[in-house]
């Protein structure tokens, strides 16, 4: 699945730039707001293809709704990107194709929309 989902940061260390990080906060940001943490943030589980962040590798995405979990998430991806702490932004507005295609990959594992339409 993963050379499918394209190229993972631990295998392509070029890709560990300041757009991917973006891409990748907004990802987490998008589980955190649904109630999710991705709970394996690595760059094995970071690919990018065509430009495009996706989260993989789910197995230990679990509900929560503790801030500073979500909190701790985040600062584990910037340890990653090599981004200090007290640099850390948030929120980081989402670009629609990484928005989109993280929607679409945590609706598939979550079995259920992140927007509920009345």
């Amino acid at each position: 699945a993963t050379t499918y989902a394209g190229r993972t940061l631990d295998r392509d260390p070029s890709l560990l730039t300041h757009n991917i990080y973006q891409q990748t906060v907004s990802a987490l940001q998008t589980m955190h707001k649904a109630g999710y943490l991705h709970g394996d943030v690595a760059p094995r589980n970071i690919a990018v293809k065509n430009g495009i962040v996706l989260l993989i590798d789910l197995g230990s995405a679990r509900r929560s709704d503790d801030p500073a979990e979500f909190a701790l998430e985040l600062q584990e991806a910037a340890l990653l990107f090599g981004v200090p702490s007290n640099n850390l932004r948030s929120p980081v507005a989402p670009s629609p194709p990484s928005y989109s295609s993280q929607a679409q990959q945590f609706e598939q594992h979550a079995a259920s929309p992140l927007i509920q339409v009345p």
